[in-house]
């Protein structure tokens, strides 16, 4: 099995997309080899299949006009092959995601605020709807106009969310098949607390729940979802960080375990992950721990497919930690960790 990076090429002497082999058992990741030169890959998509790899050029600029790019990359034994470059919808684009049935791929453009619904013939793009959000937010610095963030898909496979961070705002999205485009639901956008900066999202593996993490106000909000009509209803907010610590912080990723039990979520400067419980008949977080990311700045972390172990992917210190998970309880203990230069992304990819 191999870990896929995604990485920013701007410094740090990353060059693209690198791979690592990974041993489940032993619980250990082999040094970073590059695997593809792009500039910034900074989010990496798998599709259904798992022989096509989509990655996230964030730039500004692509064959001269204002875009980033997409990347589609054949995976195969003998190498990789960059098949396609197009532009991303946007500009620089930070997230990728691939609806469940590999029909539709939506960019999050940051700096444009643009979410790019492209459909996919054979896994290749075609051409794209873009969807430009409005409003801000009242961080003149962060939040002047709307910034795509992410987007993410519910159970259904059917609808995705946009987080989008100068809003406040998680905007909702029907896919149309037949028409091969998508369009936003009504009421078209869930209005989240002034200043919180929504920016990644994980749904519940089974029951009706979502969690939202804010990059500003260190939060998470757990979230009602109506299965049938998609709305989105907040019903608890928990910070992220611990009551006493008052250093400068900003979230980044979250991600639910597999059986429903354990949300986790990094602190950006704090440089911690946050463990918590989740309830199993209300849905809401209760705190289990906070632990060091054995680095700086924890931009992405991936629980491994047998969810024994967790690993982060620390940008500022150019490492990857793994940490061994008790599957009970969901807590983290410090296991080991790698060289790699300017990690954003990780996603594994079995071999």
């Amino acid at each position: 099995m191999q870990l896929l990076i995604g990485t920013y090429t701007s410094e740090g002497g990353s060059r693209g997309i690198y791979a690592a082999d990974w041993d489940g058992y032993a619980g250990k990741l082999g040094d970073p080899r590059l695997l593809a030169e792009i500039e910034n890959p900074s989010f990496l998509a798998l599709a259904p299949s798992r022989r096509l790899l989509y990655a996230a050029s964030e730039t500004g600029r692509f064959k001269g006009a204002d875009s980033g790019a997409v990347a589609v990359i054949r995976l195969s034994g003998s190498g990789t092959v960059t098949e396609a470059m197009r532009p991303s919808g946007g500009t620089s684009p930070c997230h990728l995601a691939v609806d469940p049935r590999g029909g539709f791929l939506v960019a999050s453009n940051y700096s444009s605020g643009t979410a790019a619904v492209f459909p996919l013939t054979a896994g290749q793009p075609g051409d794209p709807t873009v969807f430009k959000l409005e409003g801000h937010g009242p961080d003149h610095d962060r939040q002047a106009g709307p910034h795509a963030h992410s987007a993410f898909f519910d159970p259904t496979g059917e609808r995705f969310y946009v987080q989008d961070l100068g809003s406040d705002r998680i905007w909702g999205f029907a896919l149309d098949r037949a028409a091969r485009t998508a369009r936003p639901l009504d009421p078209p956008f869930l209005q989240l607390n002034p200043g919180s900066g929504p920016r990644h999202l994980a749904f519940h593996p089974r029951k009706p729940w979502a969690y939202v993490i804010n990059e500003l106000d260190n939060t998470v909000i757990a979230l009602a979802w109506d299965r049938k009509t998609g709305a989105l209803a907040p019903f608890q907010t928990v910070k992220t960080l611990p009551e006493d610590i008052s250093v400068t912080s900003y979230c980044a990723d979250i991600h639910v375990s597999s059986d429903g039990t354990c949300l986790y979520g990094s602190n950006r400067g704090h440089d911690s992950i946050a463990v918590w419980r989740i309830d199993p008949g209300e849905g809401g977080l209760s705190l289990v721990q906070h632990i060091s990311c054995g680095g700086e700045h924890p931009r992405s972390f991936v629980l491994s497919p047998d969810e024994r172990w967790l690993l982060c992917a620390n940008m500022n210190s150019g490492n990857i930690v793994v940490f061994r998970r008790d599957p009970r309880t969901g807590i983290l203990s410090n296991s080991s960790a790698v060289s790699s230069p300017m990690p954003v992304c990780l996603v594994f990819l079995n071999s």
